[in-house]
This record gives C-alpha cells, structure tokens and sequence, in this order.
C-alpha cells in the first residue's frame, strides 16, 4: 500500500493515469470527498 509521506495515510488510486500513463494517487484528509468517493467507487 502507498502512504502519504507527510502523515501515513493511505493514498487512494484514480482512475486515471498521467499523459504518461503512469497512475494517479489521490491525498486527502477528507474520507468522503468527491474524489475520495470517486477513487473507492473503482473497487467496487
């Protein structure tokens, strides 16, 4: 699992990658932002 290196939590995959196509990572301290819901929604 890939943390936030300022505080440990962990970070959230998007479903989207870069231009690149390297993959996104969402930080947040807020569980049910809409980016938040977004990113879980994947799994589901």
């Amino acid at each position: 699992m890939i943390r936030d290196g300022r505080d440990g939590t962990p970070l959230r995959l998007l479903p989207w990658t870069t231009p690149e196509g390297a993959p996104c990572y969402l930080s947040t301290d807020d569980p049910r932002s809409r980016l938040s819901l977004l990113a879980d929604e994947r799994f589901f």
